[in-house]
């Protein structure tokens, strides 16, 4: 089964390209190329889709310098048509989704996630009853402007002492234009074991990042499963 994983009779090809595929790709530039450096990687718990929104969001509300949700006098997101009707007309569930799911692809939720609580992780985005955050997200406007690229969009956040910003949606965080660093890395790596079944402590945390950092030289990869043991 191994060996036909790709071009047996139930391999990936067939199943995804069935009117023909090149296989001789698969080695091209082999050893050369590496294109595990493309690959992005999601900060938040949400559909890659949004990402471009909270970061929007997040440096709105460190450029205005907003500590609690009162700061907040209105807050607009301007996008083109269909990502328009997309999050601002199909009801309720964007602005006050009911499960993680539904939380997960709600950008109104999740933008006032962001400058409520200056950070989206999965405690933040399971905060389906948070109520600071389910005010603001019912008050922010979603506007319809022609002739914008599809996918694109911007957020203008005014606060209650008049000053305001617009932050144009670019390249999210964690795509290959925008890598993450080691330390937004760790930071992702925490909020996931924390709310692992089995919570791993700082102190078990702190060793496997340990680990992790000298992995080229550790002499037994076992030593990785250290933390998980018992």
């Amino acid at each position: 089964m191994r060996a036909t994983i790709f071009n047996g009779r139930f391999g990936f090809f067939d199943l995804y390209q069935p009117n023909g595929y090149d296989a001789s790709v698969l080695l091209r530039d082999l050893g050369t190329a590496f294109h595990g450096e493309a690959l992005s990687y999601k900060p938040y718990p949400c559909g890659r889709p949004l990402h471009a929104a909270i970061d929007a969001a997040l440096a709105a509300r460190a450029r205005l310098e907003i500590e609690r949700p009162d700061d907040i006098q209105s807050v607009t997101i301007e996008a083109d048509p269909a990502g328009n009707s997309d999050q601002f007309g199909r009801g309720p569930a964007k602005r006050r989704p009911t499960q993680v799911v539904e939380a997960q692809f709600a950008q109104p939720f999740l933008v006032a996630t962001a400058l409520v609580h200056g950070k989206v992780g999965i405690a933040e985005v399971d905060g389906l009853g948070d109520a600071a955050v389910l005010a603001l997200s019912d008050r922010i406007a979603g506007v319809a402007q022609e002739g914008r690229p599809r996918g694109s969009l911007s957020i203008t956040v005014q606060r209650t002492d008049g000053r305001s910003i617009t932050v144009e949606a670019s390249d999210p965080i964690g795509s290959p234009q925008k890598p993450l660093t080691n330390a937004q890395l760790e930071v992702k790596f925490r909020d996931c074991a924390h709310n692992a079944v089995q919570s791993l402590s700082d102190a078990s945390l702190d060793g496997l990042l340990a680990a992790l950092r000298r992995l080229e030289t550790l002499p037994d990869a076992r030593e990785l499963m250290t933390p998980f043991a018992g």
